[in-house]
């Protein structure tokens, strides 16, 4: 069975990291990529979905976010936890 976990566009600022009792997993990728999020297509991220949220973070809309996390290449994948 083929989970649907698309991330949701929802972080665009540091204070969305804030402390949390599970890790995140963040996709970073751009609103110019013309593919659909990768997140969907990993078997270690699709199996992690059912256990940790998945969310994504478009760079052109969060460039704080981008340098926060020293982002150069697309798509980059990062795990948070306490932020």
């Amino acid at each position: 069975m083929t989970m649907n976990i698309a991330p949701e566009y929802t972080i665009t600022s540091d204070a969305q990291l804030a402390r949390r009792d599970v890790p995140l997993v963040i996709e970073f990728t751009s609103s110019r990529v013309r593919q659909r999020p990768l997140a969907s297509r990993v078997p270690g991220i699709e199996l992690a979905a059912g256990r940790l949220p998945v969310r994504a973070v478009d760079i052109d809309a969060s460039p704080d976010l981008r340098r926060r996390f020293k982002i150069n290449l697309l798509p980059t994948f990062v795990v948070v936890h306490d932020a």
